[in-house]
């Protein structure tokens, strides 16, 4: 099953959904997700971040703080409320972002976890203790309150505390919370992970999909399924096989919500293809491999044909296991004369996640942990020496970086800047965020994978 879901991983971002009658409702709520309060707010301009405000709670009920809005519109009618008058109406309407958590401190979390033993260079020891701390700051625990009021709040209510990202992504993120969960595994905070995948489940079981994040306002849309491995990863650690048993039928409800809404049928040499759990593998090889490239790329349902740009992600099967095993050493090979026919290796700072100057955060020059991981542990997972070494040296260049930005700020980031060593991220809609939960966990694996004696040098570089 780990392996027929993790096809979808893979791909299902590039493809369109082929049936969204089964998709759940979108946020029908008139103070954060839609409506003339939200625009009118928003479009004031009261916060540099357009997050801010629709994280705050309301001090009274929707349809009473609607009522405060339309009064407030009629009292200034016929002329257009000033930003003073919209600042005051927030002010008097909602409390500060962040008020629906309490002061936590994770009860597993260990001062000295047995994986840092396993790094034997001082600096990076200390660098790893250092992110083991993070997680004492990335807590957060909800109040009673939002559960007794969820109406009051735009965050989802979850029963266990969380591990989040950081700065404004103060809520769960989907697959975040897999590379964080990886590094909890490893900071031996059992309790906290299993709770944060209890978390998941419970929203499955409630909603029918894990949104993109905890918020109200993000349940239109989800993120990579990666539920199904991080319950692999929970059983690797515990092997408690009565907890698989409990959730499995929930494991089988987001599947079937994946297969239901984002699963299409593509002709390939006038065969049809249909992507069912019973044609996975030979589904991405012959539909996305392209054998003149040698990698796997997005296929576009429009032109029925390959699109040839570069992304982490080309090489992702190697990961998500999602290929002909009995290929393997083709694969690999073709594989890494792609990644160096297009000059990956020229990159100081991390692989960037395309070549395409946008501006956007998630285009070039940008560099994200998450893909990171997938072309090293991708790569690493083959176990064919000229894979493991690539793997080896694009992990040695990333924690570098990483640790060289680390020195500078004391500060994990969200992304990175791929052209320059210990360079920082930026582009998008936000300015650039510290915490950082994936980062830290891809880190904190990377070290647990590769921070052995023979590799300090390189780590280091001294």
């Amino acid at each position: 099953m780990v392996n027929m879901w993790c096809f979808i991983i893979a791909s299902v971002l590039s493809l369109v959904a082929a049936d969204r009658d089964n998709l759940p409702p979108t946020c029908d709520s008139l103070i954060y997700c839609h409506g003339p309060l939200l625009h009118t707010v928003q479009m004031a301009g009261l916060y540099n971040d357009s997050k801010t405000f629709v994280d705050m709670k309301i001090k009274f009920s929707p349809n009473i703080t609607l009522e405060h809005f339309r009064k407030m519109m009629e009292r200034l009618y016929p002329m257009e409320p000033t930003k003073a008058d919209i600042q005051e109406f927030v002010n008097q309407n909602f409390d500060p972002e962040g008020s629906e958590f309490e002061d936590w401190r994770p009860t597993d979390w260990k001062d000295n976890p047995a994986f840092l033993q396993r790094i034997k260079d001082p600096l990076l020891h200390q660098w790893a203790s250092d992110l083991n701390r993070l997680w004492l700051e990335l807590g957060r625990k909800m109040k009673e309150d939002v559960k007794k009021n969820q109406d009051l709040y735009s965050i989802i209510y979850v029963d266990n505390p969380v591990i989040v990202p950081g700065g404004r992504f103060r809520e769960f993120y989907y697959w975040d919370s897999y590379w964080i969960i990886q590094g909890l595994l490893l900071s031996e905070m059992r309790s906290t992970a299993r709770g944060m995948v209890s978390n998941f489940l419970d929203i499955v079981d409630r909603i029918g999909l894990i949104p993109n994040g905890g918020r109200i306002y993000y349940v239109m849309r989800s993120q990579p399924p990666l539920l199904i491995p991080m319950v692999q990863s929970i059983m690797e650690d515990s092997f408690d096989i009565d907890f698989l048993k409990q959730h499995i039928h929930i494991l089988d409800k987001e599947f079937d919500f994946w297969m239901k809404n984002h699963t299409v049928e593509v002709e390939h040499d006038g065969e049809n293809l249909v992507s069912a759990p019973t044609n996975f593998g030979p589904v991405r090889d012959l539909v996305l491999w392209h054998e003149d490239v040698g990698v796997w790329l997005d296929y576009s349902l429009e032109s029925k044909r390959r699109r040839d740009y570069f992304y982490p992600s080309n090489v992702a099967p190697l990961w998500t296991g999602s290929y002909d095993k009995a290929r393997t050493e083709y694969f690999v090979r073709r594989v890494i004369n792609y990644l160096d026919k297009v000059k990956v290796d020229i990159y100081e700072g991390g692989i960037p996640t395309t070549f395409e100057h946008s501006g956007e955060q998630w285009d070039y020059p940008n560099a994200w942990p998450p893909l990171q991981y997938i072309v090293v542990t991708g790569l690493a997972n083959t176990k064919l020496p000229e894979a493991t070494r690539l793997a080896y040296e694009m992990a040695t260049k990333w924690v570098r970086s990483n640790f060289e930005v680390w020195k500078q700020k004391t500060a994990m980031l969200e992304k990175y800047d791929a052209t320059i060593f210990g360079g920082y991220g930026g582009g998008g809609e936000y300015v650039l965020q510290t915490g950082f939960g994936w980062t830290n966990g891809v880190v904190m694996a990377l070290l647990n994978r590769y921070g052995g004696e023979r590799y300090t040098t390189l780590f280091t570089g001294t």
